[in-house]
């Protein structure tokens, strides 16, 4: 198992075995492989929105998973 932190005052970047996430001011990007399990065959881009949690996730090439919320 291995981590990588690198970490300024206004930008961290974290990287481990099964997520990498990123920190830019207030706003923190997740990138996982995505870890639903599906009925049906997803398209290749599909986004999802939260307007109360001011968050949204995006299901990329159908196995990558990019989530953004408030810090």
């Amino acid at each position: 198992m291995f981590r990588i932190t690198i970490s300024t005052r206004r930008i961290s970047l974290s990287i481990d075995q099964h997520a990498t996430s990123i920190r830019i001011g207030s706003r923190e990007f997740l990138l996982l492989r995505d870890y639903v399990e599906r009925s049906r065959k997803p398209r290749l881009l599909e986004t999802f929105r939260d307007t109360e949690a001011r968050s949204w996730e995006a299901l990329v090439m159908r196995r990558w998973l990019v989530s953004s919320s408030p810090a």
